[in-house]
C-alpha cells in the first residue's frame, strides 16, 4: 500500500553511511548504500525465574544501555534476577536490564541451549523473573524462519519473489506492532528457532541474501502472500523464464520495489 511506501522511505532518513551491500534478482546487481542493518527484537521468554546463557568468544555486557564489561573469553552461567539486579556470573546491581552482545562473527550466543545470532536482553521484571528477547538482523531473521517454512526445493527466481513478499509482509507487521512492547514478536508464536535451523540447503539464505532488505509496495496492498503465490504455480513461471521482478509484476499491477536502507525506530513511533 501506498501509506507503507511513504513510511518505508521514510525510514532511509540518515546523514552517515557505514557500508555497502548488493542485491541481486535475476542476476541483476543493485548497489544500496547500508546506512543501519534493520533489526528485530524476538521474545524468546517472557516470565522465568532462571535461564542459561552461554557466551561462546569475546562479547560485550550493557547494563542499562551502558558498557559494563568487554570479555575476551566466554562464558556459560544461568542468569536470574535477583531483588537488586541480574545476576549473571557476577552481581550487577541496580540494573533492569542486561545486553549481552558479541564482539565479532567467530563468537556466538546461546539461550538454553539454542544458538542465536545478534544480542541477548536479559530484563528484570518486577515479580523478580526476567524476560530474555534477541535482537538480530531481520533478513537474518529471515533465514531462520524461512529455513523451516521453506522445505522444498523452488526456482531462485521463484524463491526469490516468494521472500520478497515474505518481507514486505513482516515489515508491515512491525509498523503495526504495540509500540509499547520492547519486543516485536514472539518466538513460539512464529516459528523462530535461532540460527542453528538454517543451512537447510534449499535456497532460502541465498533468496534472502540475493533480495537482500527489498520489499514491494502496491496500491492494492498485500492482496497475494506469499502462499498465494506458491499455490498459482510460481515454479513453472520461473522455469518458463520469468525473473522475480517480472513474476511479482505478474500477479501486481503498478508496484514498486523499495530498498529498506535503515530502520528508525523513534521516526517509525512519530508516524503511529
Amino acid at each position: 500500500m501506498k501509506i507503507l511506501q511513504y513510511v518505508l522511505l521514510g525510514l532511509f532518513f540518515s546523514t552517515s553511511i557505514s557500508g555497502t551491500s548488493e542485491v541481486k534478482v535475476s542476476d541483476t546487481f543493485i548497489k544500496q548504500a547500508t546506512v543501519v542493518e534493520p533489526k528485530i527484537r524476538i521474545l524468546l521468554a517472557n516470565e522465568s525465574t532462571t535461564a542459561l546463557i552461554e557466551a561462546k568468544g569475546p562479547y560485550r555486557i550493557y547494563g542499562d544501555n551502558v558498557l559494563l564489561d568487554t570479555a575476551i573469553q566466554g562464558q556459560r552461567c544461568v542468569v536470574h534476577a535477583l531483588y537488586e539486579g541480574i545476576r549473571w556470573g557476577e552481581f550487577y546491581p541496580g540494573l533492569q536490564c542486561l545486553k549481552i552482545e558479541p564482539i565479532d562473527e567467530s563468537a556466538s550466543l546461546f539461550f538454553n541451549g539454542i544458538q542465536y545470532q545478534g544480542a541477548l536482553y536479559v530484563h528484570r521484571k518486577d515479580n523478580h523473573c526476567i524476560m530474555v528477547s534477541n535482537e538480530v538482523a531481520i533478513e537474518d531473521y529471515l533465514k531462520s524462519v524461512l529455513s523451516i517454512k521453506y522445505l522444498k526445493e523452488l526456482d531462485k527466481e521463484a524463491l526469490s519473489a516468494c521472500v520478497i513478499l515474505e518481507r514486505t509482509a513482516l515489515y508491515e507487521r512491525l509498523l503495526a506492532r504495540n509500540p509499547q512492547n520492547f519486543w516485536h514478536l514472539k518466538a513460539d508464536e512464529e516459528n523462530y528457532a535461532g540460527f542453528g535451523v538454517t543451512k537447510q540447503f534449499y535456497g532460502i539464505e541465498e533468496a534472502v541474501d540475493w533480495t537482500a532488505r527489498l520489499v514491494v509496495d502496491s496500491p492494492q496492498g498485500l492482496m497475494l502472500d506469499a502462499q498465494g503465490l506458491l499455490q498459482s504455480n510460481v515454479d513453472r513461471l520461473a522455469i518458463e523464464g520469468l525473473n522475480a521482478r517480472q513474476i511479482l509484476e505478474k500477479f501486481y499491477k503498478d508496484i514498486d520495489f523499495v530498498v529498506i536502507e535503515s530502520w528508525n525506530e523513534e521516526l517509525d513511533s512519530d508516524i503511529r
